[in-house]
């Protein structure tokens, strides 16, 4: 199950093994222009976040769909349920 903590942004799995941020929802607003952003870790190579302090929060980690599954999971399996998954979400709110 995914978390949301107030004092963290983004999506996060928390249990025994620590807490991991697998996505990451950002809005901003600024000159009258609304930008927004969404990113999902389906299978990247995770590596990459040795490297760097992921959010700037170096008491968590950073994992992925593939990673929590044991297995490699392509984009093209998670497009159709995440698709449902915010169309239903869009829906509710434009209710």
């Amino acid at each position: 199950d995914a978390v949301q903590y107030c004092e963290r942004s983004g999506v996060w799995l928390r249990d025994e093994k620590g807490d991991r941020k697998i996505a990451a929802i950002g809005i901003r607003f600024a000159k009258g222009v609304t930008m927004h952003g969404f990113a999902l870790n389906v299978n990247p190579d995770l590596s990459w976040f040795d490297k760097i302090v992921p959010c700037g929060i170096p008491d968590a980690a950073v994992t992925s769909i593939s990673a929590e599954l044991g297995r490699d999971v392509p984009i093209s399996e998670v497009i159709p349920v995440l698709e449902k998954h915010i169309y239903e979400a869009l829906a509710r709110v434009s209710a």
